[in-house]
């Protein structure tokens, strides 16, 4: 069952993060465009614009999620 907006509103950022690379993973983009089209959470805006805009690669996800 997916996670609704107040479920992800509670997780970590390593576990936003993750969750976005799973949804990164299996091409559930509407989803990360409509959780983060609700969020203030600029940590990850920044993350997805880069991932869209192939700035960033998995290698630099898992490095920011180790970082974090």
């Amino acid at each position: 069952m997916p996670l609704n907006f107040e479920e992800i509103k509670k997780l970590s950022d390593k576990d936003k993060l993750s969750l976005i690379d799973d949804m990164l993973d299996s091409v559930d983009e509407k989803a990360i465009d409509n959780y983060l089209a609700k969020s203030e959470d600029n940590i990850l805006r920044e993350r997805r614009e880069k991932y869209k805009s192939g700035k960033t690669t998995f290698t630099s996800w898992e490095e920011t999620r180790e970082n974090l």
